[in-house]
């Protein structure tokens, strides 16, 4: 159930991408090949770019629209709880911020247990939003 509402959310391609074997040759070939005056890599075949759109086929998710995040320093701690509550259906404890901002701790605890096969589908899509999150956050 909650594959679907990933779906609906168009980011699925990064909740299969895993962990990734980093491959420090490769990382370097790219910093030596990267030119700070015009923002692009400097390779055998041409300049090459990362574009918005290159993430968009890559990994599924959309570049366009408006912002998903926002650091909202106007906003109280009593505030962020009460929207934490009803986006994400649970309420944090005060020692779960720190400087106004929610750790990761307290929603991988929330997810710890899996949701049964007839869960309304609210709790699923707030269930789907810690996982972005987390997703986006890590």
């Amino acid at each position: 159930m909650e594959r679907v509402a990933m779906r609906r959310l168009s980011s699925l391609g990064i909740t299969y991408a895993g962990y990734f074997e980093i491959d420090h040759g490769l990382i370097t070939m790219f910093i030596e090949r990267w030119k700070q005056e015009t923002h692009t890599f400097h390779l055998l075949v041409g300049e090459a770019i990362v574009a918005l759109q290159d993430e968009e086929v890559l990994w599924g998710v959309r570049v366009d629209g408006l912002p998903v995040t926002l650091i909202d320093r106007n906003r109280n701690i009593i505030r962020k709880k009460q929207l934490i509550e009803e986006l994400l259906s649970f309420r944090p404890e005060t020692q779960n911020f720190k400087d106004g901002m929610l750790k990761l701790i307290p929603i991988f605890d929330f997810l710890y247990e899996p949701l049964p096969d007839d869960t309304l589908e609210e709790l699923v899509q707030q269930h789907v939003r810690c996982y972005i999150l987390i997703l986006f956050a890590g």
